[in-house]
C-alpha cells in the first residue's frame, strides 16, 4: 500500500516535514537550503551522475545522492560537513581538470553553476593534469552555439530533448571522448532538431548558449520582464531578458516550461535595421519620410474624403492576427465610431475562421488547455496541429511517458504516427470520412448503449444521417481498415479514461472539426475536451473583438468581403497584415488594390503591401504595448508592455487618428477592460445542451483520383514567410527558402526527380517553379507545400489552405 503519511526528517539542523515521495534536495530546497548540483534540474528525471550533490546522514557509512534518495522518517542528514566539501571540491576539480579557462571571457560567467562552485569550494583547475577534448564547436545555425568542450555531461540537455524535443540528443562516444551529440554526430541544423532550446534553458555551463546573447550583456546586466508569445494560438508565457530597452536573450518563466523556436528566437526583428521607425507619406507618386502630424493628418484626410465622397460604405479595414484585443478594439471603434463603416475583415478569413466561428457555436463545454493534453489518458490528434500550433507536441509526450494512448488521423509519417498507439492513415480530404467510421464503430461496438450520447434529444437524426452517409468504404486507399477502427474505438471508447480531441482550427474543414466534436459528444465528453489549436495569434480574441463577443457574419468566411462585388470599396485601412504576400491569388490583390482612392497601411515593415500605400505608419508589438490576447483554449491571458514602441505605439496612433475624425475617448484603447472581459467571457461561457451534429455525404464522400494531390502541410517552422520571422533567422532553417514541393521517394523515383532538383509545377490555378525536397514521412500520391508559401498560394488557388489540388510536374530544363 502507497505510503500517504507525511515524513518528518532532520537537514542541518532544521526539522522538516514533507510528502512521501520527496527526495533530500527537494526537501532541503523547500526550506531553502541549496545543496551543490549539475545534473538535478527540477522537472526532469534525476539521475545522479555528477555526484555532487551527495550528503550525509547519519548512522550510514557512506555518503548518498540527495537527488535520488528519497526522504525517509527521522533521518538526520548533513549537507555542507568538511568531509562533503572535500568529496565535492574533488568532483569539480576533476570537472575543471577538461573545462575551458576563459571565464573572463565567457558569456555564462555570473551564471555558469561550475563557476559557482568552483569559487564556493575553492577549487583549482591545474589540480589535474588531463588531455584537452578540444571538440569541434557546431555554430552552423543561427539561434543555438553548442561547445561540446565546455560540457560536464550532466545529461540535462539530453533529458529535456527527449522530454518535449526532438530527441535528437544523446550521449556518444566512451570514456574520455564520452559527449552529447546528434545522430551521426551532425550538426544541429542537419539533425532534425526543432530550436526549441530547451536544452540551452538548462544547461548549466556555456556548452548551449544563445547566439543572438554573446557579447550584448553579462547576466546580471539584464532585468527580467514576462510577456507572452505572439506566435500562434497557444499564448506561451516568455520572459525577456532586457540590457535597456533591448531584448537580449529569451527564457521560460520555469527552466522546463516549453517554448517553440519562435516565442524563444523569433525576436530580432524588433531592432531589424529594415523596421520602419517614422511614417511615410506619398508625395508625387513616391514614398517619402514624414513627421508624425503630417502623416496622421494625411491618414485621417484621406480616409474623410473617399467617405465624404461616396459614402461610408466606400471604406474598409483589414486588421491582421496578432495584434492584441485592445488594439483590435481600438481598431473597430476607429472603422464604426469614427468612419461609419462595418467593412471590417480580418486574415483569419484564409486561417481557419470558418471552423473557429463553428466550434464557439457548437462545443457547449469550456475547451480543453495545453496541460489537460498533457495530463489526459487518450489522445486523439487530427492533422497537422502539433505542428501549427508546436507547444502541442511536447505536452503530448508528457502524456505519452505516463501511459496515454494516442490516435492520430492523418496521412504523415511523422513523429505522430510513429509514437501513436493507433494511425489511421488518411489524406486530409477523408479525414472527415475516417472519423465518421470512428463514430459508426464505436456504436457498433455499444453492445449495452452505456454511449451517453445516446441520450441526446437529436441522436436518432444522428444515427440516421450517419448510416446514410456511410454507404460507402473510407474514401483514401491509404486509409485505415476495420482493425484499426476498433482499435482506435477500443481507447476512446473508454469512458473511464480522459480524453482530449486535438486540431488546428486552419488545418481541417469544417466538416471535420464538426465531426471531432461529434465524437467528443458521442462518448460523454463535454468538458474540456476539445482542444482547437490555432496557428495564428489571437485569433480567438480578434474573432470576438471584431464581433462585439460574436463571430462576425458571413464576412471572412473565405477571406474579405471586401472586394467581393457587393460593396466598391475606395478607401482601406490594413493594420499588421500584408495581403499582397499571405493572401491566395496576390496577383488579383495587387490589382484591387491599384484601383482603390486611398490606402493606409500600418506595418513594422515596408511589405509589398505598404508599398503600394498613401501612407504608411510604423507598427509597434505587442510586447511594446500590453493588453491581452485570447488564447486557443479560451483563456484571457493578459501582458504587460515589455519596452518602449520604436516611435509611436499602436494605441497612441490608432487614438490620434479617432481624435481627428471626432473619437477623442478612443485614446484610452489601453482600458477597455471591462468590455474585453465581457467579451472573453462570451467566449468562454458553457452554451447550450451538447448536440450531435448529422453529417451530410457530400462534406466527406471524396473521389479517388489518379496521380499526385497537394495538400498545404505546416512546417516545424511555419509561417517562415512570416516577416518578423524571416527577419530572424528563420529563412536561414527552411530548405529552399521554405517555397519547394515534398515528394515521397517512391513518386520521387517514379518522376525521375531528386533531391533539389526545379520542377514546373501545374495545378488547376496556376503554374510555377520550386525545388523539390524528398520527404521520408510521406505517403505516395500526396505532395506538401508548407500553406504560408508563395507557391502554396499559386497552387492551391480558391482550395488553399489546406487543398488538395492534383498536380503535374515536370524537370526544368535549360
Amino acid at each position: 500500500m502507497k505510503e500517504t503519511a507525511p515524513i518528518t526528517l532532520t537537514i542541518d539542523g532544521r526539522e522538516i516535514t514533507v510528502t512521501p515521495g520527496t527526495t533530500i534536495i527537494e526537501a532541503a530546497a523547500a526550506v531553502g537550503i541549496d545543496i551543490p548540483h549539475l545534473c538535478y534540474c527540477p522537472g526532469l528525471k534525476s539521475t545522479g551522475s555528477c555526484r555532487l550533490c551527495i550528503v550525509e546522514i547519519e548512522g550510514l557509512r557512506s555518503p548518498v545522492v540527495a537527488c535520488k534518495r528519497k526522504a525517509t522518517p527521522g533521518i538526520v542528514v548533513h549537507t555542507d560537513s568538511p568531509t562533503i566539501r572535500e568529496a565535492r571540491r574533488f568532483v569539480v576539480e576533476l570537472l575543471l581538470s577538461r573545462h575551458p579557462r576563459e571565464c573572463l571571457a565567457c558569456d555564462k560567467s555570473g551564471t555558469c553553476q561550475l563557476q559557482r562552485y568552483a569559487y564556493e569550494l575553492g577549487a583549482r583547475a591545474d589540480h589535474f593534469l588531463v588531455e584537452y577534448p578540444n571538440h569541434p564547436v557546431d555554430d552552423g545555425n543561427p539561434f543555438i552555439l553548442r561547445d561540446p568542450n565546455y560540457c560536464v555531461l550532466c545529461g540535462r540537455c539530453v533529458r529535456i530533448c527527449h522530454l518535449q524535443g526532438a530527441g535528437i540528443l544523446d550521449f556518444i562516444d566512451r570514456g574520455l571522448k564520452t559527449k552529447v551529440g546528434t545522430p551521426w554526430d551532425r550538426p544541429l541544423d542537419q539533425s532534425g532538431c526543432d530550436f526549441c532550446g530547451s536544452c540551452v534553458e538548462v544547461c548549466p555551463t556555456a556548452a548551449l548558449i544563445e547566439r543572438q546573447q554573446r557579447g550584448r550583456g553579462r547576466e546580471w546586466e539584464l532585468r527580467r520582464s514576462t510577456s507572452v508569445c505572439g506566435y500562434c494560438g497557444a499564448a506561451c508565457a516568455v520572459d525577456m531578458h532586457l540590457k535597456g530597452d533591448e531584448i537580449v536573450r529569451t527564457s521560460t518563466p520555469q527552466q522546463v516550461d516549453y517554448l517553440c523556436a519562435r516565442g524563444r528566437f523569433g525576436w530580432a526583428h524588433l531592432s531589424h535595421p529594415e523596421r520602419l521607425t517614422m511614417p511615410l507619406v506619398r508625395e508625387n507618386g513616391t514614398l517619402v519620410t514624414a513627421d508624425w502630424a503630417e502623416a496622421l493628418d494625411a491618414a485621417a484626410n484621406g480616409l474623410t474624403a473617399v467617405r465624404g465622397q461616396w459614402g461610408p460604405g466606400s471604406v474598409g479595414g483589414i486588421i491582421g492576427t496578432g495584434v492584441s484585443n485592445e488594439v483590435a478594439h481600438a481598431f473597430q471603434r476607429l472603422m464604426r465610431a469614427g468612419l461609419g463603416t462595418d467593412n471590417l475583415d480580418t486574415s483569419l478569413g484564409f486561417k481557419g475562421l470558418d471552423v473557429l466561428r463553428d466550434i464557439h457555436e457548437i462545443y457547449s463545454g469550456k475547451r480543453a488547455t495545453l496541460e489537460d493534453i498533457a495530463g489526459a489518458d487518450v489522445l486523439l490528434v487530427i492533422g497537422d496541429a502539433a505542428r501549427r500550433s508546436p507547444a502541442i507536441w511536447p505536452k503530448v509526450k508528457q502524456a505519452l511517458a505516463s501511459g496515454a494512448s494516442l490516435i492520430y488521423v492523418g496521412f504523415y509519417h511523422g513523429r505522430l504516427a510513429k509514437a501513436a498507439s493507433v494511425w489511421l492513415r488518411s489524406r486530409p480530404e477523408a479525414a472527415e470520412a475516417v472519423l465518421h467510421h470512428m463514430a459508426a464503430t464505436l456504436l457498433r461496438l455499444d453492445e449495452g448503449g452505456r454511449l451517453p450520447g445516446r441520450r441526446y434529444g437529436d441522436f436518432r437524426n444522428y444515427r440516421t444521417a450517419l448510416q446514410r452517409a456511410l454507404t460507402k468504404p473510407v474514401p483514401d486507399p491509404e486509409g485505415p481498415d476495420e482493425s484499426d477502427l476498433i482499435a482506435a474505438c477500443t481507447f476512446f471508447g473508454d469512458l473511464s479514461r480522459k480524453a482530449v480531441v486535438i486540431f488546428a482550427v486552419d488545418g481541417i474543414t469544417r466538416g471535420t472539426a464538426s465531426a471531432a466534436v461529434n465524437l467528443a459528444y458521442l462518448t460523454g465528453r463535454t468538458e474540456r475536451a476539445v482542444y482547437p489549436a490555432v496557428s495564428a495569434a489571437n485569433a480567438a480574441g480578434i474573432l470576438t473583438v471584431l464581433g462585439n463577443g460574436k463571430a462576425p457574419a458571413e464576412s471572412g468566411s473565405r477571406g474579405t468581403p471586401l472586394f467581393a462585388g457587393k460593396t466598391l470599396v475606395r478607401g482601406l485601412y490594413v493594420l499588421a497584415e500584408d495581403p499582397l504576400s499571405t493572401f491566395p491569388d496576390s496577383e488579383r490583390w495587387r490589382e484591387m488594390m491599384g484601383k482603390l482612392d486611398f490606402l493606409v497601411v500600418q506595418d513594422m515593415f515596408l511589405t509589398p503591401t505598404a508599398a503600394l500605400a498613401d501612407v504608411v505608419l510604423p507598427a509597434s508589438s505587442h510586447v511594446e504595448e500590453g493588453g491581452s490576447f485570447i488564447s486557443a483554449a479560451g483563456q484571457l491571458v493578459r501582458f504587460d508592455r515589455v519596452i518602449p514602441p520604436v516611435g509611436m505605439g499602436n494605441p497612441e496612433i490608432l487614438a490620434q487618428i479617432g481624435a481627428r475624425l471626432g473619437i477623442p475617448r478612443l485614446r484610452d484603447v489601453n482600458d477597455p477592460t471591462a468590455e474585453i472581459e465581457r467579451l472573453a467571457s462570451n467566449c468562454t461561457a458553457p452554451g447550450s445542451k451538447p448536440a450531435l451534429f448529422a453529417p451530410s455525404v457530400s462534406h466527406f464522400v471524396v473521389e479517388d483520383t489518379p496521380g499526385i494531390s497537394l495538400v498545404g502541410y505546416a512546417s516545424c517552422f511555419h509561417p517562415v514567410h512570416d516577416a518578423k520571422l524571416r527577419r530572424s533567422g528563420f529563412a536561414e532553417l527552411e530548405p529552399y527558402d521554405g517555397d519547394g514541393i515534398a515528394l515521397s521517394p517512391e513518386d520521387a523515383e517514379a518522376l525521375g526527380i531528386v533531391e533539389g532538383v526545379e520542377v514546373v509545377a501545374l495545378s488547376p490555378h496556376s503554374q510555377v517553379s520550386a525545388r523539390v525536397k524528398i520527404d521520408n514521412g510521406l505517403l505516395p500520391g500526396v505532395a506538401l507545400v508548407s500553406p504560408d508559401a508563395p507557391v502554396a498560394l499559386a497552387l492551391l488557388g480558391g482550395s488553399w489552405p489546406l487543398g488538395p489540388v492534383p498536380i503535374q510536374l515536370s524537370v526544368t530544363t535549360t
